[in-house]
């Protein structure tokens, strides 16, 4: 393999590490805000899943330069394509395990973030029984995560199909994820915060519909994806 493909896997292969990293960190860490409503501290809990966000976007930060030098490299469309599915992919596969398993080990964590590892406390949270939001709340983080988890490797997609305007296409990143950040600010987080406030129930309810919003919406965007590798060629 030649000097510069090697490089470009390495890179293809970092990105969609990190990327799926971030995507899955800030996607359970909304797992606090349904513990902290059940122990009594559900300003702490938004605190601490603002917190584990920001560090998860880190991670899409670190990515960003790196899928830059990737477009400079003169790297084909079908490459970036194949980012953005070994990303989604990875994403799908993490939170299809999370979704797939017992509850009690990610509230137990949790807890310990909270500084509370009481037994007690986790046999009386795993009792909850959730109840079910509607299907315009799982529509609606479905949307606002397709935006701001694409945007990054869309434009750099584009980028590399229009290297002449790389500068520009890649502006627009913020456009396309300030879509789905609004969608989440204005219309996702208000009722997080108020069940957490009125109805802990509901918000895991919540916190499982937002989960499984991601790993549908991860699976689509990486078959997606995969079309746009044969379609570059």
């Amino acid at each position: 393999m030649a000097p510069l493909a090697f490089a470009m896997v390495i890179l293809v292969i970092l990105v969609s590490i990190s990327i799926a990293i971030a995507l899955s960190i800030e996607s359970i860490g909304v797992w606090s805000r349904a513990v902290g409503a059940q122990i009594g501290k559900s300003t702490f809990g938004y605190s601490l899943h603002v917190r584990i966000a920001t560090l998860g976007r880190f991670f899409t930060i670190a990515a960003a330069p790196a899928l830059g030098v990737l477009v400079d490299m003169g790297a084909e469309p079908s490459i970036l394509a194949a980012c953005g599915a070994l990303t989604f992919g990875a994403t799908f596969l993490i939170l299809s395990f999370v979704n797939s398993t017992n509850d009690e080990w990610l509230m137990a964590i949790f807890l310990k973030l909270f500084g509370r590892d009481e037994p007690k406390l986790l046999r009386n949270i795993g009792v909850i029984e959730a109840k079910k939001p509607g299907q315009i709340f799982s529509w609606q983080c479905a949307f606002a995560f397709s935006f701001t988890a694409v945007g990054l490797i869309l434009v750099n997609y584009f980028a590399s199909i229009f290297p002449d305007w790389r500068s520009t296409v890649v502006q627009t990143t913020a456009l396309i994820t300030t879509s789905g950040t609004l969608v989440h600010v204005f219309l996702i987080d208000p009722k997080l915060a108020r069940s957490g406030d009125n109805d802990p129930s509901l918000l895991v309810g919540q916190v499982k519909s937002f989960i499984r919003s991601r790993l549908v919406a991860s699976g689509i965007i990486s078959i997606i994806f995969m079309l746009l590798i044969f379609w570059g060629k």
